[in-house]
């Protein structure tokens, strides 16, 4: 078969299959697609951002580190709410020390760390003036009570200026020497509760309760307590008359 056959057989093969002109509706209903479908909103803010301008130029660089720079404020600002939505929430009291009152007239005794005094022991009344930051280790482990102290150690670093920590523990939650050691490097005091001082397994736990300047009640946590950082800014917050 020569080049010229072949090539009208070629032809005569295409023309009995060419299915003729394109109708009217179907181009029409092509050209209506782009109309009909939505555009994705993720893929409409990112044109915004990156897709051409009004006068068909490419989009600036800037608005990309812009819409960046954005995105990560954002995370960071949910980031922020779920760490304070996680925090421990202060109770209105615990035993007898209410929030907003003043605390009980109790005096805590065998004082030992770097605040001396001319007797063996101490109370809220003693420190009228000073932010008073009274912790309590209940039946808490050794493990816990060094956790909690490592954390009232790092806030004293940071504390406002007259405020006094006082560590309350009772015979059957003694404090490891270690400790202990550690506590009384920080400048804190280490103390037993009082004679009449009753274990209440209602109110089990850890418990620490701060008390501001002038001797009124603040804030008080149990079992939950907070860490450095939020134990630091409740006693810039206390430290407000």
């Amino acid at each position: 078969m020569t080049d010229a056959a072949f090539d009208r057989r070629l032809r005569d093969w295409l023309d009995g299959r060419d299915p003729g002109p394109v109708p009217a509706s179907l181009r029409e209903s092509a050209a209506s697609v782009p109309l009909q479908t939505p555009v994705p909103a993720v893929s409409r803010v990112w044109q915004a951002i990156v897709g051409p301008g009004a006068a068909g130029r490419p989009g600036s660089p800037a608005r990309l580190v812009l819409a960046l720079v954005l995105l990560g404020l954002l995370v960071a600002a949910v980031a922020a709410l779920i760490t304070v939505g996680s925090r421990p929430a202060p109770l209105t009291a615990w035993r007898d020390y209410v929030v907003g009152q003043p605390p009980p007239d109790l005096d805590f005794g065998s004082v030992a760390g770097a605040l001396p005094r001319g007797d063996s022991t101490i109370s809220v009344d003693d420190l009228p003036e000073a932010l008073v930051v009274l912790y309590f280790p209940g039946e808490a482990t050794a493990e816990r009570t060094a956790a909690d102290a490592r954390v009232l150690i790092q806030a004293s670093e940071h504390a406002p200026n007259a405020t006094a920590f006082l560590v309350i523990a009772p015979d059957s939650a003694p404090i490891a020497p270690d400790t202990v050691s550690l506590i009384h490097a920080a400048g804190m005091l280490t103390a037993a509760p009082p004679a009449n001082w009753v274990a209440d397994p209602s109110v089990g736990g850890s418990a620490l309760v701060i008390t501001g300047r002038g001797g009124v009640v603040k804030y008080v946590f149990a079992s939950e307590l907070p860490d450095a950082d939020e134990l630091i800014g409740d006693l810039d917050r206390a430290s407000v008359p």
